[in-house]
């Protein structure tokens, strides 16, 4: 078998799980932050990140989105 063509099978089928939204998250920190925002994830697959920690604005109220009223 072809190595190139293994390879390139490979990287394909990394690029369909992570665009089906199936990443492998991998934890990092920033050094150059502090605090909780210093936390990320990041793909080992496509290099994509989000954040672990979601800022909020200390009242503990969620907006519901017009549910209820």
């Amino acid at each position: 078998m072809d190595n190139g063509r293994a390879c390139a099978h490979s990287h394909e089928m990394k690029a369909i799980r992570c665009y089906l939204g199936r990443h492998r998250w991998r934890h990092e920190v920033n050094p150059e932050m502090g605090g909780p925002e210093a936390r990320y994830d990041v793909c080992s697959r496509c290099g994509k990140e989000r954040n672990v920690y979601e800022k909020h604005d200390g009242t503990g109220m969620v907006d519901l989105g017009g549910i209820g009223g």
